[in-house]
């Protein structure tokens, strides 16, 4: 008898400290959110146990509930630890699905091509916002939400804030942030590449840059689901109006979150999706010995890394000019950028899947590091123009095909030019609208970096003087000279 009580007993303490295995229901809310859970009805809402968090959910807001069997995700029991577990954990949690489904969302009509001071820019600051609760990110924005307002010569927006504390009670001082901008360029009424052909045309913006914002989101979800905590403090960023001037991030960095002379480091993700599936151009990395260490290291998939110096087109910039060591990842320029033709379709989500990883293991290892990220910020410049040329240049990547007819190598790039404005240098030069420039001043362009070094190339030439060019036309390689302006 007291053996057969002592059985029961152990089997009650045994029930009792077995963890809750959760139905993993899908909620799919009708501006794009996805949530997963168990759902519990309550009349007029729902409610989603996620693992991180109970939400509640006006039934409204919902498009569609799809049940399921699967155990819903949690905290898990055993955290990883070890570099070689962490990794793992974080290479099973980020996925090229998971990537095409934000990217699609974000660069869908709903959206309308998510315009600054427009509806769906503020549609888009809100479907962030609610990935970043689900993910359960602590709000760093205004007022202990995750949005950070701010105004701009075109309206309100936002930048979409999230943090998971550093687990060392020193080091969590310290932060590490990881951010894209989320806007675009709404139908194209500002910065479109597509004349007048693209006004009133949404502009979705799949590579520029739904890409790297759901680079964000997946990398913030790897971290909280396997419960990844490092020394530092890591905070995600979603900035609004990056394409009228980096805006967003310019107000960050006057309000941070954390104290500035806090953050380390900033890691940027702006159009992850496109050209060689095996490449990655990572700028400013090389004015940063210990980052551009940490990116070598993260490199589990052996991507060719192009490094590049500091690029001034983009939100890691307001964080260099604030003397952050920063970078960013890119996949290069692309002939659909800033048209309406920059669709999900066309990108490569695989490809994507490896940079956002290496982001990943790089602000992993960053978070970890012991000791100072050192920077250069001698290269902070004026980035004005000295000398005009008179194109519109829209750097796209030459394809393989056409540097092995050429006899070009990999590290050899091309500046296509969208436009040759009439009555200048370039038009009096014989550059023509459609050429590729592959060497100009006798200097190549290069993969890494090639439209910030034709810039400099052009700013940096002697008015008055002679410079020669090569372009490919037609199929053809042609040379000429312009005189600089």
């Amino acid at each position: 008898m007291r053996r057969k009580l002592l059985t029961v007993c152990l089997l009650c303490l045994f029930v009792v400290l077995l963890p809750q295995v959760l139905v993993a229901d899908r909620v799919y809310l009708k501006d794009g959110t996805k949530i997963t859970g168990k759902v519990i009805d309550k009349g007029d809402k729902i409610e989603v146990e996620t693992g991180y968090g109970r939400l509640t959910i006006d039934k409204s807001e919902i498009s569609r509930i799809e049940k399921s069997t699967e155990p819903a995700p949690r905290q898990p029991a055993t955290v990883p630890k070890t570099p070689d577990e962490v990794r793992k954990a974080i290479l099973d949690s980020i996925t090229n699905t998971e990537l095409s489904d934000h990217v699609h969302h974000l660069a869908s009509n709903l959206l309308a091509g998510r315009g600054t001071g427009d509806v769906g820019g503020e549609l888009a600051a809100d479907f962030l916002a609610k990935q970043f609760k689900s993910y359960g990110l602590k709000p760093g924005g205004d007022s202990e939400t995750y949005k950070q307002k701010f105004d701009t010569r075109l309206g309100d927006s936002w930048n979409i804030v999230g943090y998971i504390e550093g687990s060392d009670p020193v080091a969590r001082k310290q932060v590490v942030v990881v951010g894209a901008h989320y806007d675009h360029l709404g139908k194209g009424k500002y910065g479109s590449m597509a004349g007048r052909a693209g006004k009133g045309k949404i502009h979705p913006g799949a590579d520029d840059n739904a890409s790297g914002t759901a680079g964000v989101l997946e990398i913030a979800e790897a971290f909280t689901e396997k419960g990844i905590r490092p020394k530092r403090t890591i905070v995600f960023v979603c900035f609004g109006a990056e394409e009228i001037g980096l805006v967003g991030s310019a107000y960050y960095c006057k309000h941070p979150r954390f104290p500035l002379e806090n953050t380390v480091a900033m890691l940027n993700m702006d159009m992850i999706s496109r050209n060689d599936p095996d490449k990655v151009i990572v700028y400013g990395v090389t004015l940063s010995p210990q980052l551009d260490k940490l990116v070598d290291q993260a490199n589990h998939a052996k991507m060719t890394v192009a490094k590049g110096g500091m690029a001034p087109f983009s939100d890691h910039w307001s964080f260099y000019r604030s003397k952050v060591p920063a970078v960013m990842f890119h996949s290069g320029m692309q002939r659909d950028l800033h048209r309406p033709s920059d669709t999900p379709d066309k990108c490569n989500f695989k490809k994507a899947e490896k940079i956002a990883e290496l982001v990943a293991l790089t602000t992993y290892g960053t978070a970890n590091y012991d000791g100072a990220i050192e920077v250069d910020t001698s290269k902070q410049r004026s980035w004005g123009r000295r000398a005009r040329l008179g194109v519109y240049p829209s750097a796209a990547a030459l394809s393989d095909e056409t540097r092995k007819k050429f006899g070009l190598d990999k590290s050899q790039d091309g500046i296509l030019l969208d436009r040759v404005i009439e009555d200048t240098a370039a038009s009096k030069g014989g550059l023509k609208k459609g050429d590729i420039i592959i060497e100009f001043d006798g200097k190549k362009i290069p993969y890494a970096g090639g439209l910030t070094q034709f810039r400099r190339m052009v700013q940096n030439a002697r008015k008055g003087k002679e410079i020669p060019y090569t372009v490919i036309r037609n199929g053809k390689k042609k040379t000429g000279t312009v005189t600089i302006r």
